[in-house]
């Protein structure tokens, strides 16, 4: 399992592009070669700022995060159960039908799924 995960996760680094994040006012610019001035790399000023600004209100960790984030989780793990034994055979796994929910859900309602990012990791965090 953890192997197929592994080539899973190459496999997206594989797919994402480069500069996808937005050049801001505190960008610095750092040579890559000291004998040619056209190969530079943008690098943030501050991590942070390189995440979408759209959501900053929205970022903060609050009890009603946290509660929706442990709902929203819960949810899928019980829908993907169910599922599973619906329609596989018994003995099965319901963590692939789970992931396909999540990345599913994720990508038909991404405001709804981003606005939990900093409460789920903060509860993923916890519970490892």
């Amino acid at each position: 399992d953890n192997v197929v995960v592994a080539l899973y996760f190459a496999f997206l680094f594989y797919l994402a592009k480069p500069g996808e994040i937005k050049k801001s006012d505190g960008d610095a610019i750092a040579d890559v070669d000291d004998q040619s001035k056209k190969d530079k790399i943008l690098l943030p000023a501050d991590p942070e700022s390189a995440s979408s600004t759209s959501n900053t209100a929205n970022s903060g960790i609050t009890l009603s995060s946290l509660g929706t984030s442990l709902a929203v989780a819960s949810t899928l793990v019980h829908v993907g159960g169910v599922l599973t034994r619906i329609l596989l055979p018994a003995g099965k796994s319901s963590l692939p039908l789970t992931s396909i929910l999540t990345v599913a859900g994720a990508t038909t309602f991404p405001s709804f799924f981003s606005s939990l990012s900093a409460s789920g990791t903060a509860l993923g965090v916890l519970f490892m």
